[in-house]
């Protein structure tokens, strides 16, 4: 399961990637990319003894969330870092984040909302399905505190590596047929509607090849 997580996450953001281009000084029609620093990003921000992925990239490539995770994935944690001065600031855990069981954000187009998995107890729950999606809406001076994300989203199995890149969609990962495919969302808002498998090859490659997970 640990193993199919890492997997999946780059497979979601193939889904619906971020529209980062590049132009005179990162920046092209709006968007942004993070700068490299030749090469001091990853000294800076990879820490040792731990799974370093990158989760996302604020659209004014300013601020990069990054997911830590314990060698065994028995940890992990949400980071970010901010571009001061032609620098990036040491990482520091984002300040939802419990320290044990956050990984794989991402940022809504309008950047007002961060959807992440998570291994956190849903309230009221038994917390027999560990993976599930919640989602945290930023506040003038940081974020507030998550909430899991509506059924039939989350479905009493697991789910996980979420993209939310597309205005009004959200993309994510679950074994609630048996099997790990990729759904799509409708948002709006705050709620959540029609939640769909996505037809096609990709979610059979899914099925053929991730099922020892």
């Amino acid at each position: 399961m640990r193993a199919l997580i890492v997997c999946l996450v780059g497979i979601v953001w193939f889904c619906a990637p971020p529209s980062f281009s590049q132009g005179a000084g990162g920046q092209k029609n709006g968007h942004f990319r993070p700068e490299s620093q030749s090469g001091r990003v990853i000294s800076g921000l990879n820490q040792a003894g731990v799974h370093n992925s990158l989760s996302d990239i604020s659209r004014d490539g300013k601020t990069l969330f990054i997911t830590y995770s314990a060698p065994d994935f028995s940890s992990t944690t949400l980071v970010s870092s901010q571009l001061i001065g032609g620098k990036w600031s040491p990482p520091l855990p984002v300040l939802f984040s419990d320290q044990k069981s956050d990984l794989s954000a991402s940022l809504n187009p309008a950047q007002d909302r961060m959807f992440f998995t998570s291994q956190r107890p849903i309230p009221g729950k038994k917390n027999s399905d560990p993976w599930n999606l919640w989602v945290a809406q930023r506040k003038v001076n940081g974020w507030n505190a998550p909430n899991p994300v509506d059924e039939p989203v989350n479905s009493g199995q697991l789910e996980c590596c979420v993209s939310a890149k597309a205005a009004g969609k959200l993309y994510f990962s679950s074994n609630r047929d048996g099997s790990w495919d990729i759904y799509c969302a409708e948002l709006k808002g705050d709620s959540v509607g029609k939640v769909v498998k996505l037809a096609g090859d990709l979610n059979k490659y899914l099925t053929e090849n991730f099922q020892t997970f």
